[in-house]
């Protein structure tokens, strides 16, 4: 019933609410501050629960993404083969990007998700891949102190969805107040 109140928009709830009490567990997101902050930036990225996948229009910055553009984000995403950058492209509820961080996760998780991108896409990965890039990125120490744009430079290295992040941060934490937390 929370993660309905929370994330109205989920279809599967059944199945993101596991797989978020898994990811919630896996990264110690395990208090009001934390759960407010995760769910904040993940609503944000993930189009409120909506798309695990980044939405891909070919524009400048994901041009960068693909080696042949010769770009430092293309470096920095580890992508070194043409056509990375769209193989690569964001997945999951926090946009894991690049050949660097398919293959980081694939290496925790045990799945070769370097051969089958499109998993990240799918429940428990989605939501997983998300708390393996929080814990590896120690983003608890953001939201322990309500620091949403520190935790938001953290994760995309600039202030992409800051306002947004803030005003999903601000309702989570409402929410709960209300609920006696």
């Amino acid at each position: 019933q929370d993660i309905k109140e929370l994330c109205p928009k989920v279809k599967n709830i059944k199945d993101f609410t596991a797989s978020l009490n898994m990811a919630f567990k896996d990264a110690e997101i395990n208090n009001p501050l934390r759960v407010a902050a995760a769910l904040a930036r993940w609503k944000h990225e993930s189009w409120d629960f909506q798309k695990m996948r980044e939405v891909w229009i070919n524009t400048p910055q994901q041009q960068k993404y693909d080696p042949v553009s010769k770009s430092r984000v293309s470096q920095i995403l580890g992508n070194t083969e043409r056509g990375d950058g769209i193989k690569f492209l964001g997945r999951g509820l926090t946009g894991i990007t690049g050949r660097f961080n398919y293959t980081e996760y694939s290496k925790y998780a045990g799945f070769d998700f370097v051969k089958h991108p499109e998993k990240l896409e799918e429940l428990p990965y989605a939501v997983m891949s998300a708390a393996w890039f929080w814990k590896t990125r120690k983003l608890n120490r953001f939201a322990d102190k309500g620091d949403i744009k520190g935790l938001v430079r953290a994760i995309n290295g600039g202030e992409n969805g800051l306002f947004d992040t803030i005003k999903n941060y601000k309702k989570y934490l409402e929410w709960f107040k209300t609920k006696g937390f």
